[in-house]
């Protein structure tokens, strides 16, 4: 009924049957010695489910029975650790339903998992303690086991649900009683691909054809609470090598394991106010491959752990020309603030001159500052859109087009083409010419109005800092 080969000694075998015998064979398959005599606590005549070879010690082989067939609905688990001689039943309560299936997990030797025909359950202790998994998986036949070695997840064969998998088992085997103690451990994960998408693809369909959705394209994290957190909110912050906050987000607040997503984006630009919103720019390049901190805060308490990301390793773009990419999208990035900030520059000082405005009785003076007004908005309306309306109006400036460009480049991990690599070329050329022409609006007619303001014993205008900007746009 089932046949299994010890992954430590390619000599040992085991076979097991239908009518409850358990043979065993040292050299190939030439001599067999039936242990079935050696174990106690079986209904004679059992069949024999599944056998699982230990991967850590030859010596160590779990076995299952299931007698469903004559009305015995028990699960038995057996485990030897001397090649069969004697055996101890495993406990089994918290365990619905007659066992299919064993499996003993490739990193940790206490992990240990068991398909029923009522579900999947799992022992972190060696089989001493059981729990169901449940999240997403209904109670249905769990007929075999696999454990991907490269991926870490674990793959379900179902009866009446096909196959399921359940991704990245690296948190549960992470799991002990130390952190069972704890009140909240971040739990360790797989490393993580920094990338854009690697699961788009499609293919033709027919009526009645099903597709399970792919795996998140997000950096999961994962981690464990004790206790449901009922008062107060959880919090997770992400920080770089060097100690710089990259993002936060909210956390779920359940007892047991948790699991969050990290889209692994930078905060996106601030970007230039207009009449309508700069949709390319609303989001944030992806981060670099390296160790991230994560810190869990609960109330006052806070707990840190780390998660890797690492570059995706079947892309079909060159390191070279990834690096390319990122630097393109550093400067657009840039390109897009250092806009904001000249734009907020224009708007604050327009500001200014229209309060002014409002209490002048110099006819001159009333002249400069609507002459510096009207040349501050002639500047801002080629830097940004300003027309107003519900609707698209076509307009496309200064801030459309850098933002277009970020966009695109922002959205391919390859090298940017030629013409791409011109066009940004073009827009930093009439980034310095906006500039100029704003810098000389500062020497001339700025400083000139400044000094006829002095003279009348009014406030001078003020030229918005880069520092003022950053607090402003970051409150």
């Amino acid at each position: 009924f089932t046949v299994a080969e010890s992954p430590l000694d390619p000599d040992q075998l085991w076979v097991g049957t239908d009518d409850g015998n358990l043979q065993l064979s040292l050299d190939a398959g030439k001599n067999w010695d039936n242990v079935i005599k050696n174990m106690n606590g079986l209904p004679a005549n059992t069949w024999v489910s599944s056998i699982e070879p230990g991967k850590f010690d030859k010596m160590t082989c779990y076995v299952t029975f299931e007698g469903h067939t004559t009305g015995d609905m028990t699960p038995y688990i057996f485990k030897t650790a001397d090649g069969g001689k004697t055996w101890n039943r495993l406990a089994t309560q918290g365990i619905k339903g007659f066992v299919h299936k064993v499996k003993e997990d490739v990193i940790n030797s206490n992990l240990l998992f068991v398909g029923t025909e009522k579900g999947l359950f799992v022992s972190i202790d060696g089989g001493n303690t059981w729990a169901q998994m449940t999240a997403n998986l209904p109670d249905v036949p769990v007929r075999d086991i696999v454990i991907d070695p490269t991926k870490k997840d674990l793959i379900l064969a179902t009866h009446g649900r096909g196959i399921m998998i359940i991704d990245d088992i690296t948190p549960i085997r992470g799991i002990n009683n130390d952190v069972l103690n704890a009140e909240a451990y971040i739990l360790p994960s797989r490393p993580n691909y920094a990338a854009l998408s690697s699961l788009n693809g499609s293919y033709p369909t027919t009526a009645g054809d099903f597709s399970a959705p792919n795996p998140t394209d997000e950096a999961v994290i994962s981690y464990y609470l004790k206790d449901r957190v009922v008062t107060g909110a959880v919090k997770l912050e992400i920080y770089d090598a060097s100690g710089k906050l990259i993002s936060s987000m909210d956390g779920t607040k359940r007892k047991g394991i948790n699991r969050v997503t990290w889209a692994m984006r930078k905060k996106p630009p601030i970007t230039a106010t207009g009449a309508q919103i700069e949709g390319n720019s609303i989001i944030g390049p992806m981060v670099d491959e390296g160790i991230y901190t994560i810190k869990l805060m609960i109330g006052e308490k806070s707990f840190t752990g780390q998660m890797e990301l690492i570059a995706y390793p079947k892309s079909v773009h060159a390191d070279a020309d990834r690096l390319i990419q990122k630097k393109l999208v550093s400067d657009l990035f840039m390109m897009i603030e250092d806009l904001a900030f000249v734009n907020q520059q224009i708007i604050n000082l327009d500001d200014s001159i229209s309060q002014k405005l409002k209490t002048s009785s110099d006819k001159k003076l009333t002249q400069a500052m609507k002459g510096l007004s009207d040349s501050l908005k002639a500047v801002r309306k080629s830097l940004v859109a300003t027309i107003e309306g519900t609707a698209i109006t076509g307009e496309e400036r200064l801030r459309e087009r850098i933002g277009s460009l970020y966009g695109s480049i922002m959205n391919f991990e390859g090298k940017p083409t030629d013409a791409q690599l011109d066009r940004f070329n073009g827009l930093k050329h009439d980034m310095n010419v906006a500039q100029k022409r704003l810098d000389n609006i500062y020497s001339m007619q700025l400083l000139k109005l400044n000094s006829t303001l002095k003279k009348t014993r009014l406030n001078e205008l003020k030229i918005l800092s880069r520092e003022e900007f950053v607090k402003m746009a970051t409150m």
